[in-house]
């Protein structure tokens, strides 16, 4: 993050022609499950109404899904939430469904 010289926002608005990250300041990552209630879904849920095609930093698998003790981690919310909505995973991106 610190190389994309890009600032902790909490503004999830866009980027029109370029991409969006979300990089909320360190401070509001206190709890996965209020991140992913207050932060998290509010910014996919913004790129999902743009039609965003969202890349996928980390590879889809069961290690990176699901913890030891078989719960979801904040990347397996994300990519399950995602197909939810009508997206799927294309060359390790989430692109929505033709026809949603």
């Amino acid at each position: 993050m610190e190389e994309l010289q890009l600032p902790k926002t909490t503004d999830f608005s866009g980027n029109e022609g370029g991409f969006v990250l979300l990089n909320t300041p360190d401070e509001l990552y206190k709890t996965p499950n209020p991140f992913w209630r207050e932060y998290n879904k509010p910014f996919l849920d913004a790129a999902i109404s743009r039609g965003d095609v969202i890349w996928m930093a980390t590879p889809i698998n069961h290690g990176t899904l699901y913890t030891k003790n078989g719960e979801l981690t904040g990347h397996g919310k994300e990519y399950f939430y995602l197909c939810s909505k009508g997206y799927e995973l294309i060359d390790g991106r989430m692109v929505l469904k033709e026809g949603n």
